[in-house]
């Protein structure tokens, strides 16, 4: 399991209190689900594929709150793509892919046709065919090498480059990390056994935690080092500088470059201008970085969690945790603390998908669809979105909403 950090422990602290890229193809096809909720809140999942019926139960578990403002919603219509609800494991399968089980869904991106998952320690690939497999990685530690024998500790953040390398933060090894086509694992940036905030060449930099990764279309990776309070960039050759931010210094300051302040940026999304989009976790806010360093706050307010859809300057977060651009300059955010999947487009916040404060495992439309610590959000390629729903252990897809 992953060893949850402080930041992310007091935004679950604060949740109990209020409840008190390269273009990523065609994605598998969805698996149809019904639902139906019957007088003892029990759910029935009836899942249908091509070639069988097969139905499960699994109890949900709802958290209200009357003092969270009503939702504003853009109607985003959600599907089960892989894993089994509620059903933890590591288990390859498919077709179809529900068949298969997930553990720790922490990063997730989509590249050709195919879904990369960052699964605790373990990186798994979902065909376009619909069978998952573990694409590197086994039990938690450090090596480099092939993929079969490589080991990785908590993988979060991940990006394909233009050559089809797969970069992963491997967070709690404090490095970066690529997987070539190939299958061979090498360590790109950081020193093994070593943490620190040292800018520089392979060998020299150090990373405290690496979450949140970006690549752009001239294979510069970006980089969300979240106990550093900094972003990160790494060149293609390796040479890793910070650009905006600065070390070990949290707050919440618009400004260029070292003169900005994040309080545990963890999500990296680039948007049509070549900006970084950032979720600033403890901060509860979105932030921009242009291509110059320059930062501003993008939407919420910061230093004040909470759920509130309206202006952006308005609207309110409870530790948001990745982003992905969309068309037309929207932005969406994995709201993990509220149980919700949010939209940002023409200075407005919405709900996508998703209820504030209501815990569960639905499929549907709006207000009507529900999650369970929704951590990481990706674009599929096809105008839609890929939701890592780490509390249900699934993946599910997400349509733009209107």
């Amino acid at each position: 399991m992953r060893t949850t950090p402080p930041m992310r422990l007091a935004a679950l602290l604060l949740v109990a209190c209020a409840a008190c890229v390269p273009d990523a193809g065609t994605v598998p096809s969805v698996t149809t689900t019904t639902i139906a909720a019957t007088t003892t809140s029990t759910t029935s999942i009836a899942t249908t594929t091509s070639s069988s019926t097969s139905t499960t139960t699994t109890s949900t578990t709802t958290t209200t709150s009357t003092t969270i403002p009503a939702p504003v919603s853009s109607n985003g219509t959600t599907a089960l793509l892989a894993g089994q609800p509620a059903t933890f494991g590591s288990t390859d399968a498919g077709p179809p892919a529900t068949l298969a089980t997930f553990g720790n869904l922490h990063g997730i991106t989509a590249a050709g046709g195919v879904v990369y998952i960052a699964d605790a320690s373990r990186i798994r690939r979902l065909s376009p065919s619909g069978v998952v497999t573990t694409l590197a990685g086994s039990s938690s530690g450090f090596a480099d090498g092939p993929a079969a024998t490589a080991q990785f500790n908590q993988v979060v953040g991940m990006a394909v480059g233009p050559s089809g390398d797969l970069f992963v933060a491997d967070s709690e090894n404090a490095l970066i990390r690529r997987v070539t086509p190939a299958g061979m694992v090498s360590t790109f940036a950081g020193v093994p056994s070593t943490r620190g905030t040292a800018d520089g060449g392979p060998g020299v930099a150090t990373f405290l935690r690496p979450e949140g990764l970006a690549i752009d279309g001239a294979g510069n990776l970006y980089v969300a080092d979240t106990f550093a309070n900094t972003i990160r960039r790494i060149t293609p050759a390796g040479v890793v500088s910070t650009i905006a931010g600065l070390a070990s210094t949290s707050g919440e300051v618009d400004g260029p470059g070292t003169t900005a302040r994040f309080d545990g940026p963890n999500g990296l999304g680039l948007d049509g201008t070549g900006a970084l989009i950032v979720t600033d976790g403890s901060g509860g806010t979105v932030r921009r970085v242009t291509t110059a360093g320059a930062v501003t706050t993008l939407a919420g307010s910061p230093g004040i969690p909470g759920f509130a859809d309206g202006p952006a300057a308005q609207a309110r977060f409870r530790y948001p945790s990745s982003v992905a651009a969309g068309t037309g300059g929207a932005v969406y955010v994995a709201d993990y603390g509220n149980h919700v999947v949010r939209r940002i487009s023409g200075g407005l916040v919405t709900t996508l998908a998703g209820s504030p404060g209501q815990i569960g495992y639905v499929e549907g439309t709006g207000v009507a669809a529900r999650f369970h610590f929704p951590d990481v959000i990706a674009s599929s390629g096809d105008g839609r979105f890929l939701i890592g729903d780490n509390g249900n252990a699934v993946v599910r897809i997400v349509t733009a909403g209107a």
